[in-house]
């Protein structure tokens, strides 16, 4: 049997609504985070998309840079 500690998938790519649910904030928010280097993003279409390591790296407080 495999081990889920040791064989966690990486954070999925997330959109600016579903990054807005997990942290609880604003459209608004997440755009200055995004503007300040805080969430990687890059887009796809017209729609924008959060790396998952970088909400994950947010919400355990290991984000490189101050929050805005």
């Amino acid at each position: 049997m495999l081990d889920d500690e040791n064989h966690k998938q990486p954070p999925r790519d997330l959109s600016v609504t579903e990054v807005c649910a997990i942290t609880d904030s604003t459209p608004p928010t997440v755009y200055k985070l995004i503007n300040s280097g805080v969430l990687v993003s890059y887009k796809v279409g017209r729609s924008r998309r959060i790396t998952g390591e970088s909400v994950e790296a947010l919400r355990s407080g290991k984000s490189d840079k101050a929050c805005a």
